[in-house]
């Protein structure tokens, strides 16, 4: 599948990764980025985890709810 990174906007093939940051409850960041893109997050101390069609919806879902 084709991805485009909402970190570097750069556009890759294969593994996409779920960044998402939190503090006291509140989501600050929630994106999908490049393999790169996830080294950073992890050097950051902010969750990952690799997308499978499941959690990419998830993520949809939860972006769209959150934006209302």
């Amino acid at each position: 599948m084709a991805w485009i990174c909402e970190h570097c906007s750069a556009p890759f093939e294969g593994s996409a990764y779920w960044v998402k940051g939190e503090e006291s409850g509140v989501v600050l960041l929630n994106i999908v980025v490049c393999h790169t893109c996830r080294e950073e997050a992890k050097k950051l101390g902010l969750y990952t985890e690799k997308l499978s069609v499941q959690s990419y919806l998830k993520a949809v879902r939860h972006k769209e709810h959150g934006s209302r």
